[in-house]
């Protein structure tokens, strides 16, 4: 019941975001990659609760949970790459970039709190055969995908907004660094 309530509000307060942003002229395109944006950082706090929850006694179908719920949010970061890379075919407005910014922010706070609770939580994967395995290839699916869609939103963007996406992806590279370190993953 309380993880019912909790969605429900989750989607009135995206649905208020997105229609608050609608109403400041942003692009039918924009707005549509802003609401996969959305949907990203939503799945993103469903991933951190299951990451935070296991622990090594949780077993294995625990940990497929998790494998579960981080493909839907693969899912989710493959079409929002699609709506933001692909259908935005004209530069990003710097009113659409600032209204963008505030969503993008708060998608790579939860990305960076995932990708530590994953650090923190490596010892209890490793203690449950092949769960590390599956922990390793969403960390690469994950680190490519939102790589990716920095890269392509920040070049549609103003240049003067250059340095506010430079810092947001150092933020997030610096995670990945350093989950990847955590679990020896190489290039």
């Amino acid at each position: 019941m309380r993880f019912s309530t909790l969605l429900i509000t989750a989607a009135v307060v995206v649905s208020a975001n997105a229609a608050s942003i609608e109403k400041r002229g942003i692009s039918r395109p924009v707005q549509q990659c802003f609401n996969r944006l959305y949907d990203a950082t939503s799945q993103l706090s469903i991933v951190q609760n299951a990451v935070d929850d296991f622990t090594k006694d949780s077993g294995y179908f625990a940990a497929l949970g998790i494998q579960r719920k981080e493909k839907v949010l693969e899912g989710i970061l493959r079409e929002t790459n699609n709506f933001c890379c692909r259908k935005v075919t004209d530069n990003i407005t710097s009113e659409e970039i600032d209204a963008g910014t505030d969503i993008i922010t708060p998608l790579i706070t939860s990305a960076t709190k995932v990708l530590k609770s994953l650090e923190l939580k490596k010892d209890d994967f490793d203690a449950i055969p092949l769960t590390t395995f599956l922990v390793v290839a969403d960390i690469k699916n994950m680190d490519s995908l939102t790589g990716t869609l920095l890269d392509c939103v920040s070049h549609k963007a103003p240049k003067d907004h250059y340095a506010t996406f430079r810092d947001l992806s150092h933020t997030l590279g610096d995670a990945f660094s350093s989950v990847r370190y955590k679990y020896g993953i190489q290039n």
